[in-house]
């Protein structure tokens, strides 16, 4: 496992060229709570992952998701229910920059 102050964790352009490969593979068939959402699945993984990843509240992942995913994400509309999910794409996350060298 990566330590916290390895660089390559807080690299968010290179991270979500990551997550957009990893996602890729992984079967998103999701239920939720309420309605599906308007967005894309993989749009609402990637916010969370970055939320778990760089340690940020919901309201720095809403505009974090400005920035960086181009959609702005309303904090209401992520819900961590899916945590087993998101677990096992971390996991395929730190394995990827483990073994990638800057």
């Amino acid at each position: 496992m990566l330590k916290r102050w390895n660089i390559k964790i807080y690299n968010i352009d290179f991270l979500i060229a990551i997550l957009d490969y990893v996602l890729t593979f992984i079967d998103l068939d999701l239920k939720f709570k309420r309605k599906r959402p308007k967005g894309s699945i993989n749009l609402y993984i990637k916010a969370l992952i970055l939320k778990e990843i760089l340690k940020i509240s919901l309201r720095y992942v809403e505009s974090y998701s400005l920035i960086y995913l181009h959609i702005r994400i309303p904090k209401s509309t992520l819900e961590i229910k899916h945590r087993d999910l998101i677990e096992k794409v971390l996991i395929v996350i730190f394995s990827i920059l483990l073994f990638y060298r800057l």
